[in-house]
């Protein structure tokens, strides 16, 4: 029998499919068994799915309704439910049984005496009721690899801690409410910690780089410290990323936060690998254009103090996005204009003068290896980009190019091109974001709903690629709400327990629990992005069908501009 559910929007390039919403191995077996039906109807409009607890988030590409009569989430709405209507509701997959040892000592379980005097039991009489259930894989999220299993026997349960530490070690089992995981990866963390397992629950370089995945099942065996340091040293280390050694450019300063990104890593949000990416698309795309490029090519994303740079080899380049006063050799470089650079010759940019990010592309692109099918820098992960990581100095980063393509007169490290992109229509001078509101939206009280579109929201210094935390009036919900995880995308606004917001942007977790109250519409992503600490922002709410003709609008735009590039460059070249 078919079971009940309702389709919502997530902004305006997702949806979210909801069951009952409720911690049930039946709920997300039907999670489970769409997720399975969707991905064998190989739709070529879906961009990503992301199971959780009782939701299927469906991430699409709304470009790909080109001939569209309705808005893309009527069209969408109407197909999914087609699909909906043919799934195997009875599907049984083929999932694991897994055994995961787990050394409880006090020393690795940090909190593990202070979780058995509340519960007043003995510390081995927790490990025996942890240890004592088999647990379901109900989501793969937070962090790549990261696996919310249930349900922890009521006895151990416990929640969240108040403060959240700021760093929690690879390896270590946790309790969270009735929630018990596994933290993949070394990060921050509100989970009561009461023990660690020395196996690699995330590999990036593995063909299956998570080792569970939703509807797995999962058993702790414990071992003792002796054991546990025996199977950790016993555990295959996996090679470092390593990069190709193409001639190119060469970093002669490091900057703040460089990294090498792409317009983003799709289809793998179900393993709770983020989708990474540029913050500002705009940018990053109008760079490539006037590079001679496609617009999914990787560049460098600067933020100032940013890096300098000497070529190995002539080079076509082009900067979009913020402008921090580039220069070639001492010669000044305008945002937005292709230009010739000489071999020998260093870019270095010397005062922010206006935005937060500028973007560095080159002719026929980065010889950057790919990792899951893009180029962009996880850096919680260590991998894709340049050597999974930060730009440094010392980095050399080749050139996909022949050396010697392009030839400078003698005596000149720099020859600006005649053609530029008008690109001013994407960012306004004014400080309104236009946004349309979200499911939770609702449950805000009506003071606070009065209050979201007026007021004045600050973007605090604790801002970054994650998101943008927001300093304004507290917004309070009719009554408190308990969420379940379900997913969330750039540009989702979601409200902290203090009452402030946070916009997340391109290095988001791909689910989240906290009451998403409205998302920033994909047009005013780009002008988000270059905005900085300290400058305020106001939130206008528009309708969905708005905000889906301004996409289309932004679309046409950098269309015309990628044309008129291809047609000077051929001209050129």
């Amino acid at each position: 029998m078919q079971p009940s559910y309702h389709i919502y929007p997530l902004g305006e390039t997702a949806v979210t499919i909801a069951f009952d919403a409720v911690i049930d191995e039946a709920v997300n077996h039907y999670v489970t068994a769409l997720q399975h039906h969707l991905n064998s109807l190989e739709l070529k409009w879906v961009k990503d799915i992301i199971p959780a607890y009782h939701t299927l988030g469906v991430v699409y590409d709304q470009y790909a309704f080109k001939h569209r009569q309705s808005s893309v989430f009527n069209l969408v709405n109407a197909l999914l439910e087609e699909a909906i209507e043919t799934c195997n509701w009875q599907l049984h997959t083929t999932n694991k049984i897994i055994e995961i040892p787990v050394c409880y000592h006090p020393s690795l379980g940090i909190d593990i005496e202070e979780l058995a005097v509340t519960k007043n039991l003995s510390i081995d009489e927790v490990i025996a009721i942890h240890a004592s259930k088999t647990y379901h894989v109900f989501a793969i999220g937070f962090l790549p690899g990261f696996a919310y299993m249930g349900s922890v026997d009521e006895r151990i349960a416990m929640p969240r801690k108040a403060q959240p530490r700021t760093n929690i070690n690879k390896g270590a089992v946790g309790i969270a409410g009735e929630q018990t995981g596994i933290y993949p990866l070394n990060s921050p963390g509100g989970w009561n910690i009461i023990g660690q397992t020395p196996l690699a629950m995330f590999d990036a370089f593995n063909e299956t780089p998570s080792l569970l995945k939703q509807g797995d099942s999962v058993r702790f065996k414990q071992v003792s410290l002796h054991e546990f340091y025996v199977l950790a040293s016993l555990i295959k280390k996996t090679s470092k990323q390593k990069q190709t050694t193409a001639t190119g450019l060469e970093i002669i300063k490091h900057g703040i936060a460089d990294s090498i990104q792409d317009l983003g890593r799709v289809g793998y949000q179900h393993l709770g690998i983020n989708p990474n990416g540029v913050m500002d698309m705009v940018a990053a795309k109008t760079a490539n254009f006037l590079a001679g490029n496609k617009a999914d090519e990787a560049v460098i994303e600067l933020h100032f103090p940013a890096s300098s740079f000497r070529f190995n080899c002539s080079a076509l380049i082009a900067l979009s996005g913020a402008d921090f006063d580039a220069a070639v050799d001492g010669k000044p470089v305008t945002i937005n204009k292709p230009v010739l650079v000489a071999k020998d010759a260093v870019l270095q940019f010397r005062k922010n003068k206006n935005g937060a990010r500028c973007y560095l592309a080159v002719h026929g692109g980065f010889a950057i290896k790919q990792w899951l099918n893009s180029y962009s820098t996880n850096v919680k992960a260590n991998v894709g980009g340049h050597c999974g990581r930060l730009l440094k100095k010392g980095d050399s980063i080749g050139f996909k190019q022949q050396p010697g393509l392009f030839n400078l007169p003698a005596n000149k490290s720099l020859v600006r091109l005649p053609w530029s992109a008008a690109v001013d229509y994407f960012y306004t001078a004014s400080n309104v974001i236009r946004c349309v509101t979200a499911n939770e939206y609702v449950f805000l009280n009506d003071v606070s709903k009065d209050c979201f579109p007026v007021s004045q929201y600050k973007i605090t210094l604790q801002s970054d690629r994650m998101g943008y935390r927001l300093q304004g009036t507290p917004l309070l919900m009719q009554t408190p709400v308990s969420l379940l995880s379900t997913a969330v995308t750039k540009g989702t606004i979601q409200l902290l327990p203090n009452g402030q917001l946070i916009v997340l942007m391109s290095d988001h977790q791909t689910m989240g629990g906290y009451p998403r109250v409205a998302h920033v519409v994909q047009a005013d992503i780009a002008k988000l992005a270059q905005m900085q600490p300290h400058q305020h922002i106001q939130f206008q709410f528009i309708s969905h069908a708005e905000a889906e003709i301004l996409s289309f609008k932004q679309q046409q735009y950098l269309l015309s501009i990628q044309n008129a590039c291809i047609f000077k460059l051929q001209d050129f070249l």
